[in-house]
């Protein structure tokens, strides 16, 4: 009799489990109303937020893109750091749009520009690739056919998602970030330029002067806007690594700037020569070895002299 009831505990357990298991998968579901058109995503069984790394291959075009944690990188046509929102919006352009489930295995594939596909994309989440061959488009229904590869079933993408994966530039999903940093985590600022030098370190909200005016109190409005445009986002990108430091003015520095993070962590920034336009070239510890362009009142307001203002 103990062991029945020892072999019906754990029996009920299993059930358990499985039904535990079966709620947790059904709950991750989207919730959709009666008669709603699915979105790609969930008909495809994948997360925006679970992708890991999106590929697209075409006989003319390559674009590649891999995230580690929240942070992603291109990864060809060049190496860079990518901007995370503009990666989640094409993820979201690609999976967030309704579709319909054509055809489970067509097999007039020329019908659908499928014979020889225009392209295809591979989504990747933990254990769940998903690649998708792009064909011809739907003119009835602002589309454009698409084939899940590993199950020949036929969907739609809505034709503006299916050419931004097709076309849309590197360089629009490259990071215009020059220094990797959140301002309330900056604790030294150091500032250089041919004519001036300073730093100032910051003990709990106060800052105060660590050179050359020890111990004082710098203008607190300066050594803010400095701090934002430290590690606000470049206007854009001049040129890839390996570039030229001596034609962008930036073996000899206008100005620099170092910052110093709660935890021991650094950052450089360093701004030089003139760029079309009025503003400037520079580049930082996060460009990953690219030139890029500043804004003319940032550098003005980098070379300011937070002494200025007392």
């Amino acid at each position: 009799m103990g062991r029945v009831r020892i072999n019906s505990a754990w029996a009920w357990a299993v059930v358990a489990l499985l039904l535990g298991g079966w709620l947790w998968l059904d709950l991750r579901r989207p919730v959709m109303e009666p008669g709603e058109a699915p979105k790609v995503g969930a008909a495809l069984g994948l997360r925006t937020e679970d992708v890991t790394a999106l590929t697209y291959r075409s006989a003319t075009r390559t674009l590649s893109l891999a995230r580690s944690g929240d942070r992603w990188r291109l990864t060809e046509p060049i190496q860079a750091p990518a901007d995370a929102e503009a990666v989640t919006a094409l993820l979201e352009e690609l999976l967030e749009q309704p579709t319909e489930m054509l055809i489970e295995k067509p097999t007039n594939l020329a019908r659908y520009g499928l014979a020889t596909p225009d392209g295809e994309a591979t989504l990747t989440a933990p254990g769940h690739p998903i690649t998708l061959r792009l064909g011809g488009p739907d003119p009835g229904k602002g589309a454009v056919y698409a084939q899940e590869a590993a199950s020949g079933r036929l969907l739609l993408l809505s034709s503006g998602a299916a050419a931004s994966v097709r076309t849309k530039p590197a360089a629009d999903l490259r990071s215009r970030k020059m220094v990797e940093a959140e301002v309330d985590q900056i604790v030294g600022l150091s500032v250089a330029t041919p004519k001036l030098r300073w730093s100032v370190r910051r003990t709990g909200e106060e800052w105060s002067y660590a050179t050359p005016r020890a111990g004082k109190k710098p203008d607190r409005f300066t050594v803010d806007d400095i701090l934002f445009d430290t590690v606000a986002t470049a206007t854009g990108v001049a040129a890839e690594p390996p570039a030229d430091a001596a034609r962008y003015g930036l073996l000899r520095p206008d100005l620099r700037v170092e910052i110093t993070l709660k935890g021991g962590g650094t950052g450089w920034l360093e701004v030089g020569g003139k760029a079309p336009g009025g503003g400037r070239y520079a580049r930082g510890s996060a460009g990953g070895g690219a030139v890029f362009t500043l804004a003319a009142e940032t550098f003005q307001r980098l070379s300011k002299d937070p002494a200025a203002g007392k």
